[in-house]
């Protein structure tokens, strides 16, 4: 069954059903994963905690073996920002970061999933402290049970230590790019393959540092949609 379907949207979701190995892949620095810790890897796609005050969405988590990466999307249609004119490292939006630091700080605080009442009682001044102006959700609201569903999901894997990694995932068409390589696409995914490049040499590993995949989605472009097998 195919399904077609439009924009960033759609491209998660056919890139983490159809090109799994090579974004973990890129992620682990050009080498192919082992064909296990792909097939047992869990994929949350576009998990919600809340709009507005709340967290925002990510475009996808993935939890292969002992990496927990948290990722973000964009398109080529979208404009990419950078930290300044060397354009050598990606600026995102404050929310986006601001979803990562929350979400790594409760993996790395959550003991016991299932009390979430204690845990908020325990650890809410510390929350506060790293994060002005949020707050942990309360027992009974459905940002709460939201989080404690992908939480539990995650930390009930019995891995002893996750390693977190933030994921900026780039889409482009190969065929725009061969055809206009003077245009802001095709400059912004030779930006974007030059930091990854630089990650890839470094061993970056430092947990706010957003690691650089870069996708050509041509192939399953049709014209202003893209086709996704079921």
């Amino acid at each position: 069954m195919k399904v077609y379907a439009y924009g960033e949207d759609a491209l998660t979701l056919w890139a983490i059903k159809s090109k799994l190995p090579e974004i973990l892949k890129q992620l682990n620095g050009g080498k192919d994963e082992a064909e296990e810790v792909v097939k047992d890897c869990k994929i949350f796609f576009r998990p919600s905690f809340g709009r507005g005050k709340n967290y925002g969405e990510f475009d996808f988590i993935i939890l292969a073996n002992d990496k927990l990466y948290l990722g973000e999307s964009k398109w080529d249609r979208s404009l990419i920002k950078f930290e300044d004119k060397s354009k050598k490292k990606l600026k995102l939006d404050a929310p986006q970061n601001m979803r990562h630091k929350i979400f790594s700080w409760y993996v790395d605080k959550m003991k016991n999933i299932e009390d979430w009442s204690a845990f908020n009682e325990k650890d809410k001044a510390d929350f506060n402290s790293a994060h002005p102006g949020k707050t942990i959700p309360g027992t009974d609201t459905v940002l709460a049970k939201n989080l404690m569903t992908v939480l539990g999901m995650i930390l009930n894997s019995k891995i002893e230590k996750l390693k977190i990694k933030n994921v900026f995932l780039y889409f482009y068409n190969t065929e725009d790019v061969e055809k206009s390589p003077k245009k802001k696409p095709a400059k912004t995914l030779e930006i974007l393959n030059g930091i990854k490049q630089q990650q890839q040499e470094s061993h970056n590993s430092e947990n706010e540092e957003f690691q650089i995949v870069t996708m050509d989605y041509s192939k399953v472009a049709k014209n202003n949609l893209i086709e996704i097998e079921i």
